[in-house]
């Protein structure tokens, strides 16, 4: 083996634009269409994974500079 090692570049995909603070979780959401993401910056928000666009407006409390940590999407029941 070579002294050197070959490194592979990564390419993203996609780039997800719009936290002013560093992201703290992500989640793909089950319709496989978008994800969320939360951030040091108190925000949450969703955004379209094929075109990398914001879904609507950040959730958050504007007046808290509290960082979101988690993010937790509950199970949804299968009907019958």
């Amino acid at each position: 083996m070579s002294s050197q090692t070959a490194r592979k570049e990564i390419i993203p995909l996609q780039k997800f634009e719009g936290h002013t603070y560093g992201v703290t979780g992500a989640i793909h959401l089950p319709d496989g269409q978008r994800m969320m993401t939360c951030s040091y910056d108190g925000s949450l928000r969703v955004w379209n994974l094929e075109s990398g666009k914001q879904i609507g407006k950040n959730w958050g409390d504007d007046s808290d500079d509290s960082a979101v940590h988690h993010i937790v999407v509950p199970r949804r029941e299968e009907s019958g």
